[in-house]
């Protein structure tokens, strides 16, 4: 033997050499950007040689490898196009190059099952004879359809399906021959499953699920590269236990994950796992090359490098996956289906599209400025500077623009990586690397948000009403906000939200952030009567009232639903009282409204959906009767047509009058979707619920309900129409969801208010009354004694400012008029005036409220003469005068002596048959209350 070392040394650095030229040969490229190879020809996605493919790929899946027979399992290749020869020389090019050329067996329509010891042999021989002939670098196992599947008694580390443990043992004794017939070389091992066999094992165990775990956890050390393909899947579970779908950085970067981190087998009792996740340097992000390359699952560049830089540590969170381990930055790199899809300009604007994507996400070779998130220009100070998040370089240019004026600020720079702005505008940043371009934008505007409130509400359905936008998460949390009614601003209403609706008004909500201000106004119309509120001091009844056009019946409770009945009519005399009490008058005649209420599809707190069927009930108590009119609802189903059938009944398990229900729903027929929400129309106009304890829903067929748990808690209360008590789970909700109702109006509530500041004037006060006078009010009060009265301040509010005092009048003496003049008025607003009469001894006494509004419209009234004896008349100072008017006479006891309805400007009352004394006189019109103490001699 000749011996070519020239020195011992010379001869140790051969060696040394040989050495690290078989390990850096048993290596795969780093990174990686692997591609499927069409041994065959199709006009969509033609045809290429193999040494003509793009130079970015550095690991080449030659497809396929497959059965002769199609049963024995006997595995052959035969190239197209080119001679065994020719194919041969074109893949010891790629080789010459640096790059690894594999043979992918199995594929979507060939399947290998090795059921038995000889199927396996055969299988082991055909493929170390191709091995052989072709100089492949190793072989990818891309087994699809029925190839694998798993008995649910089996377990990932001791499988026990035959054509699994055959599988692991053939790619063993391949991986052998390899060794020995290439000289010592370690055969490269790709696995390439579909997610269903995979990270599918954590939402089931059995048949496909997970039924490649067996296999990559016994051939784990072996594994050179596992590439899932992240497409044509349905739904997945990530191991932070929600679902995801193909198509999304969420699903790259959690399906990912799960290969990494590992994860549980939970349908198997976890009697099968868990299984261990492989490194990081043994993953790559598997995605079809363009939209045709695939039936669903294609993903856009930028969303993929938003997906990889997320998980390799070096970009932000691209949706709501959170890494529950990390970042990763050392993962492999990617794979496409298919480098022949990726050559064509057809799919794709440009051809190879995905391999510049690669060499975006993991060369580098043009980096992208990123100018940051938006800013708004409300709390902006100019000049302000934009930095592009890059840095100088050769042959590196700047180019700033003001996109919202079409100008550029500067072309061409190599030193402008910031730039100084002036005004509101929306900017771009331009970074030119040696002809590669990339862009960032940013705005910087007067962007504050208008709330978004309904134009429109009416108050029926539910009372009282409250209004907030439905973007409220759009607005900084240091908004300031303020309500105002009919124009005028409400004192203490400066939150986003408004509660506590009981009038027809304009609502309007304003909304101020720096330099900003946006404003939306709702219109509430009111389908019920309109409240008249009463004030009393402790130990007295009050006196509610309502004002309505409508002929009723009106009942009053004491409770906004159920109970009995307290009395009939407009007006209700409460017990004395000393608490503020709220009570509700029902008008019988109230118009039907519809109401979509329930817990919603999503963001309901009530857990996680769990996709397979367990609770059968939801019992319900009806606060009031309505009709159920529809349901949404998550059926436990998968693939094909299927009936969910389902029965309401009252608390004896009666079914309701047309209660039981049935629906045909149909799912994906290829099964890779979880049924999602559907919606149920109620047959025959829906069901009608009374008023009544212990309703359930019960499932009767053979299909059930997905449900909810992790954080269910009964009682849920949908107030006015029911509360779900309980279900057949305490800690399971039955997934049924925006229930729409049907029903007439809620109660109105009316306030007994009871403060000791609601004291009377003693007796010695006749009347009190407020008049228009020009742009302002009249004051007039008559005393009968004014023994020990010092005088009287004369307080005013609002209904949106706080009482205040405006004057001072001193006392004159017994049997004295009064006058008080308030000038210079704001029209539209309701003034309230009362008087504070003090005694000498200092102690303090409150008239009631007199009301004036100040609109074109005179309001209020006369009431003469007062002392009166026969007849009391009433006159209005407005001639033209035709609101109806409820006009009521009580004693100071409260009780009710007479009552009527006064339309048009002027009436008189009977009052001979009353005995000598005082009395109240009570006038309520056009929603405001006025009263005054008339003596009877």
């Amino acid at each position: 033997m000749q011996n070519n070392c020239l020195t011992a040394r010379s001869c140790m650095v051969m060696t040394i050499l040989a050495g690290l030229h078989t390990l850096l040969s048993a290596q795969l490229p780093t990174p990686s950007l692997v591609g499927y190879w069409q041994n065959w020809d199709d006009p969509s996605s033609p045809y290429i040689q193999l040494d003509q493919i793009d130079s970015r790929y550095n690991i080449i899946e030659v497809s396929f490898g497959v059965p002769i027979n199609g049963t024995d399992y006997e595995i052959g290749f035969t190239p197209v196009n080119v001679s065994q020869s020719t194919f041969i020389s074109q893949i010891q090019t790629l080789q010459g190059q640096g790059k690894k050329v594999l043979l992918s067996i199995g594929g979507a329509n060939d399947p290998v099952k090795l059921d038995n010891t000889t199927e396996r042999d055969v299988f082991v021989s055909s493929v170390t004879s191709l091995l052989n002939t072709y100089g492949f670098d190793g072989i990818d196992i891309d087994f699809e359809g029925s190839s694998l599947s798993v008995s649910s008694s089996s377990t990932i580390a001791n499988p026990t399906d035959a054509h699994i443990i055959n599988l692991i043992d053939a790619i063993k004794s391949v991986m052998v021959n390899y060794r020995s017939n290439f000289n010592n070389k370690k055969m490269h091992l790709t696995f390439a499953p579909e997610t269903a066999f995979v990270q599918g094992g954590m939402s089931s165990w059995g048949g496909l699920w997970g039924a490649y775990l067996p296999v990559l956890h016994a051939l784990r050390d072996s594994i050179d590269l596992l590439q899932v393909q992240l497409y044509n899947s349905g739904s997945m579970y990530g191991i932070d236990g929600n679902t995801y779908n193909q198509g999304t950085a969420d699903f790259i970067v959690a399906m990912s994950e799960a290969l990494i981190q590992g994860f549980d087998v939970p349908l198997s009792g976890n009697q099968a796992g868990p299984f261990i996740g492989l490194p990081e340097a043994k993953i790559a992000v598997g995605l079809p090359a363009c939209p045709s390359a695939a039936g669903g699952g294609y993903t856009a560049p930028a969303t993929v490098k938003a997906a990889i830089d997320y998980l390799r540590g070096v970009g932000p969170k691209p949706g709501s996956y959170t890494l529950q381990g990390g970042p990763y930055p050392n993962m492999k790199g990617m794979m496409t289906w298919s480098i022949n899809w990726d050559a064509v300009t057809t799919c794709n604007a440009t051809a190879y599209e995905y391999a510049a994507s690669f060499e975006n996400i993991f060369l580098f070779p043009c980096w992208q400025p990123n100018l940051g998130n938006d800013v708004s220009a409300c709390v902006t100070s100019f000049p302000y500077t934009l930095n592009s998040g890059t840095t100088t370089n050769t042959n590196v240019t700047f180019t700033w623009k003001n996109l919202t004026t079409g100008q550029v600020l500067v072309q061409n720079s190599p030193t402008a990586t910031t730039w100084s702005v002036s005004a509101p505008a929306v900017y771009q940043v331009v970074r030119d690397s040696a002809g590669c371009s990339k862009s960032d934008d940013i705005s910087i505007l007067n962007d504050l948000a208008t709330p978004d409130l309904p134009a429109s509400e009416d108050i029926c359905g539910q009372v009282p009403l409250s209004l907030s936008p439905a973007n409220l998460g759009s607005f900084p949390g240091s908004t300031s906000w303020q309500w105002y009614k009919d124009g005028t601003a409400m004192s203490g209403e400066t939150n986003a939200t408004l509660t506590g609706i009981r009038f027809a008004a304009a609502y309007k909500l304003t909304a101020q952030y720096g330099s900003c201000n946006t404003e939306k106004t709702t219109t509430v119309t009111s389908s019920l009567p309109t409240p008249v509120d009463d004030c009393v001091p402790p130990g007295s009844s009050a006196q509610l009232s309502i004002q309505t056009s409508s002929s009723g019946p009106f009942n009053w409770y004491a409770t906004s639903t159920g109970g009995s009945s307290l009395g009939t009519g407009t007006t209700y005399t409460t017990p004395a009282l000393n608490a503020t009490t709220t009570y509700y008058v029902e008008d019988s005649s109230s118009p039907v409204s519809t109401t979509t209420t329930g817990p919603p599809t999503t963001n309901n707190g009530l857990g996680t959906l769990q996709n397979y069927a367990s609770p059968t009930t939801i019992i319900f108590d009806a606060d009031k009767a309505f009709t159920l009119k529809e349901i949404t609802v998550y059926p436990a189903i998968w693939c094909f047509t299927h009936t969910l059938s389902f029965e309401i009944r009252d608390a004896s398990d009666n079914v309701l009058t047309n209660g039981a229900q049935s629906f045909s729903i149909t799912d994906d027929s290829d099964c890779n979707t979880i049924t999602g929400a559907v919606t149920l129309v109620l047959s025959n106009g829906g069901v009608n619920i009374p008023a009544g304890t212990g309703y359930k829903i019960v499932k009767t067929g053979s299909v059930g309900f997905n449900f909810w748990e992790g954080s269910v808690s009964y009682p849920m209360s949908y107030s006015p129409y029911f509360t779900i008590t309980g279900g057949s789970n305490s800690n399971q909700y039955m997934a049924v969801h925006d229930w729409k109702v049907e029903a007439g109006c809620a109660r109105m509530p009316v306030i007994a208010e009871v403060n000791a500041s609601c004291m009377a004037l003693p007796i010695e006060l006749v009347s009190f009354t407020a008049e228009p006078d020009g742009n302002g009010a009249l004051l007039r009060w008559r005393t009968a004694d004014e023994s020990n009265n010092r005088g009287f301040f004369v307080l005013r509010k609002t209904d949106t400012s706080p009482l205040d005092t405006i004057g001072w009048v001193d006392a004159v003496g017994p049997r004295h008029d009064y006058r008080f003049r308030d000038p210079n008025l704001l029209s539209g607003i309701t003034w309230y005036y009362q008087l504070l009469q003090v005694d000498f001894d200092n102690q303090v006494s409150l008239s009631p409220f007199v009301s004036l509004r100040i609109n074109g419209n005179d309001v209020g009234f006369s009431a003469f003469p007062n002392p009166a004896s026969e007849r009391l008349h009433l006159r209005h100072p407005n001639a033209n005068h035709d609101e109806p008017a409820l006009v009521s006479l009580y004693d100071l006891q409260g009780s009710l002596l007479s009552q009527t309805v006064w339309e048009g400007s002027e009436t008189s009352l009977d009052i001979s048959s009353l005995p000598q004394g005082s009395y109240l006189l009570v006038v309520v019109s056009d929603g405001k209350v006025e009263r005054e103490i008339i003596v009877i001699e």
